[in-house]
This record gives C-alpha cells, sequence and structure tokens, in this order.
C-alpha cells in the first residue's frame, strides 16, 4: 500500500511499476517492494522510520513503515529503504525475516 502510495503522490507522474519478490537468502526470507517514484529524497528516506517525521504530502507513510518495521523486528528480522539510481531507479523497501527448517 505504501508503494502504491508513493507512485501516486509522485510529482512527475511518471511512476507506475512496482516489483514484489521474496526469496530465501540463507537463514532468511527476503521480500523486496520496489516502486520507480521519484519522491523520496535523502532526507525523507533517512526518517521513513520515524513516526513522528512528517514528509509534507506521504500520507501516513513515517507511521506504515515505523508499524512495519517493529512487526519485522518482533519476528527477529528487519525492514529497510534504499534508493537505486542505477540501472534503473527505484525506491525499495527490504523486509528480512528468519526462517527455520
Amino acid at each position: 500500500e505504501s508503494a502504491i502510495e508513493m507512485c501516486r503522490l509522485d510529482p512527475n507522474n511518471d511512476c507506475g511499476k512496482i516489483t514484489v519478490s521474496a526469496r530465501r537468502d540463507g537463514d532468511e526470507m527476503l521480500i523486496t517492494v520496489a516502486d520507480n517514484s521519484n519522491i523520496l529524497d535523502d532526507t525523507t528516506r533517512n526518517q521513513l522510520m520515524n513516526p513522528s517525521f512528517s514528509s509534507q504530502g506521504v500520507e501516513s507513510l513515517e507511521l506504515a513503515f515505523y508499524a512495519a518495521r517493529r512487526i519485522a523486528r518482533r519476528q527477529g528480522g528487519d525492514l529497510s529503504i534504499e534508493y537505486r539510481k542505477a540501472p534503473n531507479p527505484c525506491a525499495v523497501s527490504i523486509v528480512r525475516i528468519p526462517v527455520s527448517e
């Protein structure tokens, strides 16, 4: 839902691709959600996990990421966000959750 919201608010209105993938990475499940939105500047990206930060335009995005990270951490995992510039610029949310045999 957050990826969809980020695409909807893209000022260039050229967003529209969301890619979801999951794979095992050793003893963790790695789930990624990538979108080609252009609204995450460095300040916003660095503060997205802070529920008291307001990006002024991304409705409830900070709270959603904060809650998702707390859920992942309760399961022994984590959530991170990065921006990949090449070859295809995109914002990527990465969830890592431990898995057992």
